[in-house]
């Protein structure tokens, strides 16, 4: 794979849209493969959540430009240049590129890079990470489907995006604070919420403090849930209360072997990862969606 990637490359003008969590990882990926014509793309700040899940910040980076130190450490440490657009999508020309990673956790800048490359050669592959789940969809104008025949995809809020905290600070802030505050509940409280009083002396401590976690998480999703019009869940209340999202860097990970392997696939041009319980993966075609304004103009 690394050889024959490394001939598709050359003299490929490659974009990397967005610089978060999952663009990071498509980073990473390119740091060993010589002259790469290689363009970040991404209008955000370096924040605190960045530090537990990307490769490139340090805590002495919080308020700088993402681009700027992502540009900075490529030059220190692999004495690689790349190329950086420190803009909204919306206010720059995208149009140059051949092959382009979708890392945006937005549907509006998705939708975007799917109407731009219309009518063009560039290759699009979009990546999505949703709590345990992974999707890698290539999109080639009038050969393949596009995003927007997928659409539907990208409407499930049932849950929230565990990797995207940027942006979501005041709701954060709030599951942080109910956390503080069932975090005093007393052990006379946890005998009197655990399901069993069925407990040995020997073990009450540690399962006193089992039981505490369980019932803080329960309690603050609770709480949050009854005054939120979009809920949270053990997934996300976890993640802030640990301040570690290991699962987001591993699916990561994964959709980032995906999202190269796809470029090669003649058969199917989506991809998709289930992680939770039995983890599978599946590969299919999307069909072009005839009401579809991109595909059918």
């Amino acid at each position: 794979m690394s050889e024959l990637l490394n001939d598709f490359l050359k003299e490929k003008r490659i974009l990397i849209a967005g610089a978060g969590t999952t663009g990071s990882e498509i980073l990473k990926y390119f740091i060993f493969y010589e002259q790469l014509d290689l363009t970040i793309l991404d209008f955000d700040t370096v924040m605190l959540s960045d530090l537990n899940r990307q490769f490139f910040f340090r805590e002495s980076d919080i308020g700088r430009r993402k681009v700027a130190v992502i540009s900075e450490y490529f030059l220190k440490f692999y004495n690689k240049k790349i190329k950086v657009i420190d803009k909204n999508l919306f206010d720059c020309e995208i149009e140059e590129f051949d092959l382009i990673f979708c890392c945006f956790d937005n549907i509006e800048s998705r939708m975007e890079l799917n109407i731009r490359i219309s009518g063009t050669k560039c290759i699009l592959i979009d990546i999505g990470i949703e709590n345990l789940n992974a999707h890698v969809k290539k999109v080639i104008f009038e050969k393949t489907s596009c995003l927007f025949c997928i659409k539907d995809l990208y409407k499930q809020d049932k849950f929230r995006n565990i990797c995207s905290l940027k942006g979501s600070q005041k709701r954060e802030d709030q599951i942080y604070a109910l956390l503080q505050k069932f975090e005093s509940i007393s052990n006379q409280e946890i005998a009197r919420k655990r399901n069993t009083q069925d407990v040995i002396p020997e073990n009450l401590k540690v399962f006193n403090e089992i039981q505490k976690s369980e019932i803080i998480i329960r309690e603050t999703i609770d709480a949050f849930n009854t005054s939120n019009k979009k809920k949270t869940d053990e997934f996300e209340v976890i993640g802030i209360k640990d301040n570690i999202i290991a699962n987001t860097c591993f699916i990561a990970s994964i959709a980032t072997a995906f999202a190269i392997a796809i470029i090669f696939d003649n058969e199917n041009d989506f991809w998709f990862y289930n992680g939770a319980n039995t983890p599978y993966i599946t590969k299919t075609k999307i069909q072009k969606d005839h009401k579809c304004f991109i595909c059918n103009k």
